[in-house]
């Protein structure tokens, strides 16, 4: 009965310690693209009004080193990318001769073109797991459409500009993505893609988390001496 309570106990410690979180603030790196800076609150994480973004207007860009993260912070990590097509401003969400009201998206975008397929790498990256989130909307009414891979992994999206708030899998989505000892992210774009902005979060333990391993050791000692105390009545 004791050996059952000890091993109860123990399984209920790990339940609540190993939920795994994300990293803080500081480790997000934001991302903008496009014809302009202009950005309301327009983010799926850590929407607090005050965070750093990084911004590019060029529909290519030469490695840049210093992209910094959330908090303003030097990340050490640097981007470069090559996108065949155009810049463009999104009007989804400015005031309308119709009635429409000012809503909180991102405003600038980049294109790949008809024929090209475009490409976006961020190096000097942490190793481990990141959740990226792409944004893609365009002009009022105009239908975007997005296709990439970042390492490996999909992200698809399609929707026709009339949206004015932000919608989990219609302007933007997410996915965990897994960087190697080599701290790169490779994106690829598809011929006729558009990209407002990127995030990067990336995924690490809760310090509750980190006490798993000192549960299982316990948990182990444990059982090592109800085992030999049990040896010792039989004995």
């Amino acid at each position: 009965m004791k050996k059952l309570i000890f091993l109860l106990s123990a399984l209920l410690v790990m339940c609540f310690t190993g939920i795994q979180g994300y990293a803080a603030p500081g480790d997000l790196i934001n991302i903008q693209l496009g014809a302009s800076p202009f950005y309301d609150n327009g983010a799926a994480i850590n929407d607090l009004g005050n965070q750093y973004w990084n911004y590019f207007a060029a529909t290519d860009q030469a490695t840049w080193a210093g992209l910094r993260y959330s908090t303003a912070l030097s990340s050490g990590a640097s981007l470069e990318y090559n996108m065949t097509g155009t810049t463009g401003l999104d009007d989804t969400g400015t005031a309308f001769p119709d009635g429409g009201i000012d809503t909180p998206l991102m405003r600038g975008y980049v294109s790949t073109d008809n024929f090209n397929t475009g490409t976006l790498d961020i190096k000097g990256l942490t190793a481990g797991t990141y959740t990226v989130y792409v944004y893609s909307q365009i002009d009022k009414d105009q239908t975007s459409s997005l296709n990439m891979t970042a390492n490996g992994v999909n992200f698809t999206l399609t929707n026709n500009g009339s949206l004015t708030e932000l919608s989990q899998n219609k302007n933007w989505t997410a996915h965990d993505v897994v960087v190697g000892a080599g701290g790169t992210i490779n994106m690829s774009f598809g011929t006729g893609n558009q990209i407002n902005g990127i995030q990067l979060l990336q995924a690490v333990p809760e310090p509750g988390s980190l006490a798993l391993i000192g549960v299982g050791s316990i948990l182990a000692l444990g059982i090592k001496r109800l085992k030999s105390k049990e040896e010792s009545a039989v004995a």
